[in-house]
């Protein structure tokens, strides 16, 4: 939950004129050509032109039919027209034998900012083994101290390793940054999240990155600062954006990626921009024809919401447990937060066979 008023205020730490960045993307890339029945694609042209995710039924010489969203099959569909989403990830149970399928592997980088440095929060991480240095550069122009941050962190780290528990393989990374410290900047973040995506010997599935701390609604592009992005220490050296995480996951050929997935859960202020930037994201790239991210983000509240302390991390573990009793209005009886979430492969889960389950949520009704 990080993310309600600091003691300064609410998350957004300044703002700053808005300015643009002319970066046009990389150029479109052509659609592989090895369609087989169970991958994941979208259509660009024709009767069943959309944005939404089929999944490929049979495979001709020319042509494809496809499993439409109504359990239909669809007509001959020009291979031409379609691109890749993902090669034979399913999001659902398969058929028949599944004893020899290899173990669904997750790894995650869970981390918190801004945590105020409390003998409570010392504790804490020393029972769990979070890394919370105690001795690091003092920290300036810090975004303002958060209560919970490190509480939110141990939760989604004790999480997801009870997945093992189910036959998923799941190795938890989880750093939290000290508001008194600059042991969380631009540069340590990016390190860690490169680290995790690229250095895993056990060549995951599904790549999870929980944040927990401020969030701004300001725009600079001398900071890499947009909405939603995430606040670092010190704020005059830089924010992560969307625009980070994008390059990140996608590196220099996002076919690499190919049959994996990542996840961004964002639990700070503004986040709601980062689900509104993916979303144009994947738009521009369906429209250029280039490959699916195959990349989701799940915010704590709307783009211009703050995300107060102790409200989303909470509700969206027990989400992920007991969604048909789920009351969101337990969690947020002031409804101040509007959670939200969007996926380029059109999903509001990921499942898998091997038991494997996240759930996204979204709250749509304001009050």
């Amino acid at each position: 939950s990080a993310k309600g008023p600091s003691p300064a205020g609410n998350k957004t730490p300044f703002k700053k004129p808005t300015s643009k960045s002319g970066d046009s993307g990389p150029a479109p890339k052509k659609l592989f050509d090895d369609i087989e029945e169970g991958d994941t694609v979208h259509v660009t042209s024709g009767k069943y032109a959309s944005s939404a995710v089929y999944v490929v039924y049979s495979v001709g010489s020319h042509s494809c039919k496809l499993k439409l969203s109504d359990g239909n099959v669809s007509g001959n569909v020009k291979k031409s027209s379609l691109i890749a989403v993902g090669k034979g990830l399913a999001t659902e149970s398969s058929s028949g034998d599944e004893s020899d399928e290899p173990p669904f592997s997750v790894t995650a980088l869970v981390i918190g900012a801004s945590q105020d440095p409390t003998k409570e929060a010392f504790r804490e991480a020393e029972q769990a083994n979070v890394e919370f240095r105690k001795r690091h550069a003092r920290s300036r122009n810090c975004p303002g101290e958060l209560p919970d941050t490190l509480t939110d962190v141990v939760a989604v780290q004790r999480f997801l390793e009870h997945e093992s528990e189910n036959g998923v393989e799941v190795a938890v990374k989880r750093f939290v940054g000290r508001c008194d410290t600059n042991s969380l900047t631009r540069k340590a973040f990016l390190n860690k999240l490169n680290r995790l995506l690229n250095d895993d010997p056990g060549d995951p599935s599904l790549y999870i990155l929980y944040y927990a701390g401020h969030g701004t609604e300001s725009t600079d592009a001398t900071l890499h600062c947009s909405p939603g992005a995430f606040c670092m220490q010190p704020i005059d050296e830089g924010f992560v954006s969307i625009d980070d995480l994008v390059n990140a996951w996608h590196g220099p050929d996002i076919g690499l990626r190919r049959g994996k997935r990542f996840l961004v859960v964002a639990d700070s202020c503004h986040s709601g921009a980062l689900v509104e930037a993916l979303r144009a994201v994947h738009e521009e790239r369906v429209r250029c024809r280039q490959p699916n991210l195959n990349m989701a983000v799940q915010s704590a509240c709307g783009a211009d919401e703050s995300a107060y302390g102790g409200t989303f991390t909470n509700a969206f573990l027990h989400f992920q447990e007991h969604s048909g009793d789920f009351d969101w209005h337990d969690y947020d009886q002031k409804q101040k937060q509007h959670p939200d979430y969007f996926s380029t492969w059109g999903g509001k889960s990921l499942e898998t066979s091997a038991g494997f389950k996240m759930r996204l949520f979204r709250r749509t009704v304001r009050s």
